[in-house]
Protein backbone atom coordinates (compact mmCIF):
# COMPACT_ATOMS: atom_id res chain seq x y z
CA UNK A 1 0.00 0.00 0.00
CA UNK A 2 0.96 3.56 -0.31
CA UNK A 3 0.71 6.54 1.55
CA UNK A 4 1.59 10.06 1.27
CA UNK A 5 3.08 11.74 4.07
CA UNK A 6 3.88 15.64 4.70
CA UNK A 7 5.71 16.81 7.30
CA UNK A 8 4.46 20.77 7.81
CA UNK A 9 5.10 24.00 10.19
CA UNK A 10 3.10 27.77 9.46
CA UNK A 11 1.85 26.82 6.33
CA UNK A 12 -1.83 26.12 6.17
CA UNK A 13 -2.28 27.68 2.59
CA UNK A 14 1.00 25.78 0.89
CA UNK A 15 0.73 25.26 -2.68
CA UNK A 16 0.83 21.75 -2.48
CA UNK A 17 -2.29 21.12 -0.46
CA UNK A 18 -4.58 22.84 -3.08
CA UNK A 19 -3.01 20.33 -6.06
CA UNK A 20 -3.37 17.36 -3.62
CA UNK A 21 -6.12 14.93 -2.14
CA UNK A 22 -5.86 12.68 0.75
CA UNK A 23 -2.22 13.96 2.10
CA UNK A 24 -1.88 13.03 5.60
CA UNK A 25 -0.11 16.27 6.85
CA UNK A 26 1.53 15.54 10.66
CA UNK A 27 2.19 18.20 12.62
CA UNK A 28 3.62 18.91 16.01
CA UNK A 29 2.60 22.66 16.96
CA UNK A 30 -0.96 22.88 18.74
CA UNK A 31 -0.87 26.65 17.19
CA UNK A 32 -0.90 24.81 13.90
CA UNK A 33 -4.03 22.49 14.06
CA UNK A 34 -6.74 25.13 13.57
CA UNK A 35 -5.52 27.35 10.94
CA UNK A 36 -4.57 23.65 8.83
CA UNK A 37 -7.74 22.25 9.99
CA UNK A 38 -9.84 25.53 8.29
CA UNK A 39 -8.08 25.55 5.46
CA UNK A 40 -8.26 21.80 4.24
CA UNK A 41 -10.68 21.70 1.39
CA UNK A 42 -9.36 18.50 -0.08
CA UNK A 43 -9.73 15.93 2.26
CA UNK A 44 -6.70 15.95 3.84
CA UNK A 45 -5.71 14.18 7.06
CA UNK A 46 -4.94 15.77 9.71
CA UNK A 47 -2.54 14.35 12.17
CA UNK A 48 -1.57 16.58 15.09
CA UNK A 49 1.31 14.57 17.58
CA UNK A 50 2.43 16.77 20.26
CA UNK A 51 4.90 14.33 20.99
CA UNK A 52 6.81 15.34 18.43
CA UNK A 53 9.91 17.30 18.65
CA UNK A 54 11.16 18.46 14.97
CA UNK A 55 11.52 17.78 11.27
CA UNK A 56 13.53 14.71 12.41
CA UNK A 57 10.93 13.08 14.71
CA UNK A 58 8.51 13.39 12.22
CA UNK A 59 10.46 11.87 9.90
CA UNK A 60 11.27 9.00 11.54
CA UNK A 61 7.84 8.70 12.77
CA UNK A 62 5.98 8.82 9.55
CA UNK A 63 8.91 5.85 8.67
CA UNK A 64 6.81 3.74 11.40
CA UNK A 65 3.61 4.18 10.17
CA UNK A 66 2.28 0.93 8.74
CA UNK A 67 2.99 1.21 5.44
CA UNK A 68 4.85 -0.59 2.56
CA UNK A 69 5.85 2.46 0.29
CA UNK A 70 5.69 5.76 2.10
CA UNK A 71 5.55 8.85 -0.54
CA UNK A 72 7.21 11.99 1.62
CA UNK A 73 6.52 15.39 0.14
CA UNK A 74 7.72 18.73 1.15
CA UNK A 75 4.51 21.26 1.51
CA UNK A 76 5.72 23.80 -0.98
CA UNK A 77 4.84 21.18 -4.67
CA UNK A 78 2.92 24.13 -6.86
CA UNK A 79 2.10 21.01 -9.77
CA UNK A 80 3.47 17.73 -11.03
CA UNK A 81 4.42 17.42 -14.51
CA UNK A 82 4.59 14.18 -16.23
CA UNK A 83 7.37 13.79 -19.03
CA UNK A 84 7.28 11.74 -22.46
CA UNK A 85 4.60 11.26 -25.31
CA UNK A 86 1.40 12.73 -24.88
CA UNK A 87 -0.44 10.92 -28.00
CA UNK A 88 0.86 8.07 -29.45
CA UNK A 89 0.92 9.27 -33.23
CA UNK A 90 3.80 11.56 -32.05
CA UNK A 91 7.47 11.13 -31.45
CA UNK A 92 7.77 14.84 -29.64
CA UNK A 93 9.33 14.30 -26.63
CA UNK A 94 7.78 17.12 -23.80
CA UNK A 95 6.06 17.19 -20.74
CA UNK A 96 2.69 18.63 -19.60
CA UNK A 97 0.93 19.08 -15.68
CA UNK A 98 -1.33 16.12 -14.73
CA UNK A 99 -3.94 15.99 -12.06
CA UNK A 100 -3.23 14.41 -8.84
CA UNK A 101 -5.50 11.36 -9.43
CA UNK A 102 -3.14 10.49 -12.44
CA UNK A 103 -0.02 11.42 -10.54
CA UNK A 104 -0.96 8.59 -7.98
CA UNK A 105 -2.50 6.30 -10.50
CA UNK A 106 0.89 6.44 -12.52
CA UNK A 107 2.91 6.43 -9.14
CA UNK A 108 1.14 2.92 -8.15
CA UNK A 109 2.27 1.08 -11.37
CA UNK A 110 5.71 2.26 -11.22
CA UNK A 111 5.69 0.78 -7.33
CA UNK A 112 5.29 -2.41 -8.94
CA UNK A 113 8.29 -2.09 -10.89
CA UNK A 114 10.41 -0.47 -8.10
CA UNK A 115 9.24 -4.11 -6.06
CA UNK A 116 10.02 -6.36 -9.01
CA UNK A 117 14.30 -4.52 -8.95
CA UNK A 118 13.98 -4.67 -5.36
CA UNK A 119 14.66 -0.86 -4.81
CA UNK A 120 14.55 0.59 -1.84
CA UNK A 121 14.81 4.57 -2.20
CA UNK A 122 13.04 6.16 -5.51
CA UNK A 123 13.58 9.90 -6.33
CA UNK A 124 11.97 11.93 -9.13
CA UNK A 125 12.99 13.51 -12.26
CA UNK A 126 14.49 17.05 -11.95
CA UNK A 127 14.30 19.32 -15.65
CA UNK A 128 17.52 17.30 -17.28
CA UNK A 129 17.17 13.84 -17.65
CA UNK A 130 19.64 9.97 -17.44
CA UNK A 131 17.27 8.64 -20.40
CA UNK A 132 14.16 7.87 -22.16
CA UNK A 133 13.17 5.19 -19.69
CA UNK A 134 10.26 5.78 -16.78
CA UNK A 135 13.26 4.36 -14.64
CA UNK A 136 17.18 5.13 -14.16
CA UNK A 137 18.69 3.09 -12.03
CA UNK A 138 21.67 4.77 -9.85
CA UNK A 139 25.52 3.41 -9.85
CA UNK A 140 26.93 4.09 -6.78
CA UNK A 141 29.94 5.21 -8.56
CA UNK A 142 28.30 8.13 -10.16
CA UNK A 143 26.58 9.65 -6.75
CA UNK A 144 27.30 13.47 -7.53
CA UNK A 145 25.29 13.83 -10.62
CA UNK A 146 22.43 11.90 -8.75
CA UNK A 147 22.47 14.84 -5.62
CA UNK A 148 21.96 17.61 -8.20
CA UNK A 149 19.31 15.66 -9.61
CA UNK A 150 17.69 16.02 -6.71
CA UNK A 151 16.79 13.42 -3.96
CA UNK A 152 14.57 16.27 -1.89
CA UNK A 153 11.53 17.15 -1.70
CA UNK A 154 9.93 14.36 -2.79
CA UNK A 155 10.62 10.83 -2.23
CA UNK A 156 9.62 7.08 -2.45
CA UNK A 157 10.67 4.88 0.26
CA UNK A 158 10.60 1.23 0.28
CA UNK A 159 9.81 0.85 4.35
CA UNK A 160 10.09 -2.59 5.55
CA UNK A 161 13.11 -2.65 3.16
CA UNK A 162 14.54 0.35 4.79
CA UNK A 163 13.14 -0.48 8.57
CA UNK A 164 15.08 -3.83 8.24
CA UNK A 165 18.43 -2.36 7.55
CA UNK A 166 17.68 -0.18 10.98
CA UNK A 167 17.33 2.88 8.89
CA UNK A 168 16.75 5.68 10.93
CA UNK A 169 16.52 9.60 9.85
CA UNK A 170 19.37 11.81 11.06
CA UNK A 171 20.56 15.17 10.17
CA UNK A 172 22.90 17.98 11.25
CA UNK A 173 22.51 19.62 13.42
CA UNK A 174 20.36 17.42 15.83
CA UNK A 175 18.02 19.91 17.40
CA UNK A 176 18.52 23.08 16.58
CA UNK A 177 15.02 25.10 17.58
CA UNK A 178 13.36 22.29 18.56
CA UNK A 179 14.57 19.79 16.06
CA UNK A 180 13.34 21.67 13.20
CA UNK A 181 16.57 23.07 11.93
CA UNK A 182 17.83 19.79 11.13
CA UNK A 183 19.38 19.87 7.47
CA UNK A 184 20.59 17.65 4.95
CA UNK A 185 18.69 14.26 6.32
CA UNK A 186 17.27 13.65 2.47
CA UNK A 187 21.11 13.43 1.26
CA UNK A 188 22.09 11.63 4.35
CA UNK A 189 18.81 9.01 3.46
CA UNK A 190 20.69 8.71 -0.21
CA UNK A 191 24.34 8.26 0.90
CA UNK A 192 22.73 5.75 3.85
CA UNK A 193 21.72 3.59 0.82
CA UNK A 194 24.50 3.63 -0.41
CA UNK A 195 26.27 2.84 2.12
CA UNK A 196 23.96 -0.24 3.14
CA UNK A 197 23.72 -1.32 -0.17
CA UNK A 198 20.08 -0.13 -0.46
CA UNK A 199 19.24 -0.23 -4.55
CA UNK A 200 18.22 3.58 -5.08
CA UNK A 201 16.15 4.73 -8.38
CA UNK A 202 15.45 7.88 -10.40
CA UNK A 203 11.65 7.79 -11.13
CA UNK A 204 12.52 9.72 -15.12
CA UNK A 205 8.76 10.51 -16.00
CA UNK A 206 7.66 12.68 -13.28
CA UNK A 207 8.81 15.79 -11.72
CA UNK A 208 7.17 17.37 -8.92
CA UNK A 209 7.84 21.31 -9.54
CA UNK A 210 8.37 23.79 -6.34
CA UNK A 211 7.55 27.00 -5.76
CA UNK A 212 11.26 28.80 -5.06
CA UNK A 213 10.14 31.43 -3.60
CA UNK A 214 8.26 29.68 -0.80
CA UNK A 215 9.05 31.97 2.53
CA UNK A 216 11.02 29.49 4.67
CA UNK A 217 9.26 28.78 8.33
CA UNK A 218 12.67 28.05 9.78
CA UNK A 219 15.65 29.90 8.09
CA UNK A 220 15.99 33.21 8.89
CA UNK A 221 17.80 34.52 5.50
CA UNK A 222 19.30 32.72 2.57
CA UNK A 223 22.79 33.27 3.19
CA UNK A 224 22.07 31.63 7.17
CA UNK A 225 20.85 28.67 5.29
CA UNK A 226 23.91 27.89 3.29
CA UNK A 227 26.22 28.26 6.02
CA UNK A 228 24.21 25.76 8.04
CA UNK A 229 24.32 23.51 4.46
CA UNK A 230 28.05 23.29 3.98
CA UNK A 231 28.30 22.62 7.88
CA UNK A 232 25.88 19.75 7.23
CA UNK A 233 28.07 18.46 4.53
CA UNK A 234 31.15 18.35 6.94
CA UNK A 235 29.36 16.42 9.19
CA UNK A 236 28.02 14.01 6.44
CA UNK A 237 31.71 13.83 5.27
CA UNK A 238 32.64 12.63 8.33
CA UNK A 239 30.20 10.23 9.10
CA UNK A 240 30.43 8.51 5.99
CA UNK A 241 34.66 8.77 6.04
CA UNK A 242 35.35 5.14 5.28
CA UNK A 243 33.20 4.99 2.02
CA UNK A 244 35.33 6.85 -0.88
CA UNK A 245 32.44 7.29 -3.51
CA UNK A 246 30.60 8.59 -0.62
CA UNK A 247 32.85 11.08 0.41
CA UNK A 248 34.13 12.36 -2.76
CA UNK A 249 29.98 13.33 -3.77
CA UNK A 250 30.29 15.07 -0.48
CA UNK A 251 33.91 17.05 -1.18
CA UNK A 252 32.51 17.89 -4.81
CA UNK A 253 29.39 19.39 -3.23
CA UNK A 254 31.41 21.14 -0.37
CA UNK A 255 33.60 22.42 -3.28
CA UNK A 256 30.34 24.09 -4.70
CA UNK A 257 29.62 25.95 -1.65
CA UNK A 258 32.84 27.68 -1.57
CA UNK A 259 36.13 27.60 -3.32
CA UNK A 260 38.38 27.24 0.21
CA UNK A 261 37.55 23.31 0.20
CA UNK A 262 39.38 23.32 -3.28
CA UNK A 263 42.29 21.73 -1.63
CA UNK A 264 39.92 19.10 0.16
CA UNK A 265 38.49 18.12 -3.40
CA UNK A 266 42.01 17.31 -4.82
CA UNK A 267 43.29 15.09 -1.84
CA UNK A 268 40.00 12.92 -2.52
CA UNK A 269 40.51 12.59 -6.34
Amino acid sequence: MLKVFVPSHKRPDAPLFKIAKGLNIVLQHEEDVEPYQKANVNNHNIIYIPELRGLLDARNWILDQPYEWILMMDDDASEIKKYGNKNNYSKKKFNYIITWDEFIIDLKKLVLILEKNKIGLAGFKSYTTFNENNLYFIDDQNLYNITTIKFFRAYLMNKYLLKSKNFKFEGYPDDGENGQKALCEDSDLLYWCSANSVKKAIINSHCPYYYEEQESTVWETHNYKKEMLRLAYIWLLNKYKDYPNIRKDIVQVLFYFHKDYYNERKRFR
